[in-house]
């Protein structure tokens, strides 16, 4: 199963939850977030606070930390539809994000008007499926980059 199709399936249940506000309180809301992977690198180590200063501890396997990203991501997406707020520009999400280094670039079509985009970090990847219209601008982005000043380019 792919990160997409994992996260999916971990969304729609959380969705369709339709437990009262009391049962919320079960959840603490997070303010800040810190970590890094375990001395023996084999599991990643998450600290958070709530906004009243108690810890919450949980770890990720390096397996299920490309699921966890691909969750988040396709969660505040849904929240985004619900709550009717517009997506930001592309300057805007830059500015709003920190960068984080891309190991790897993949591009594919499947089947019908979306193509897919394919970003590693080390060995977690995320696939981003977008519209094939999308990557006309892509595509010109990338050689205006990728053009030296002397008009040669080199791979």
């Amino acid at each position: 199963m792919d990160a997409v199709a994992a996260s999916r399936s971990l969304v729609a249940p959380m969705l369709m939850d339709e437990r009262p506000e009391s049962d919320l309180a079960a959840f603490p809301l997070v303010r800040y977030a810190k970590g890094g992977p375990a001395p023996d690198g084999s599991i990643l180590l998450v600290e958070g606070a709530t906004a009243e200063g108690e810890p919450v501890r949980f770890a990720l396997s390096l397996a299920d930390v490309q699921h966890f990203v691909a969750f988040l991501l396709i969660s505040v997406g849904q929240m985004g539809v619900m709550r009717g707020d517009p997506a930001p520009t592309p300057d805007e999400a830059i500015v709003q994000s920190p960068a984080v280094r891309a190991t790897s670039i993949a591009v594919g079509q499947p089947a019908g008007n979306e193509g897919y985009l394919g970003i590693a970090v080390g060995r977690a990847e995320l696939i981003f499926s977008i519209p094939l219209s999308a990557f006309d601008e892509l595509g010109r982005t990338m050689l205006t980059i990728s053009a030296k000043p002397d008009g040669l380019y080199e791979a």
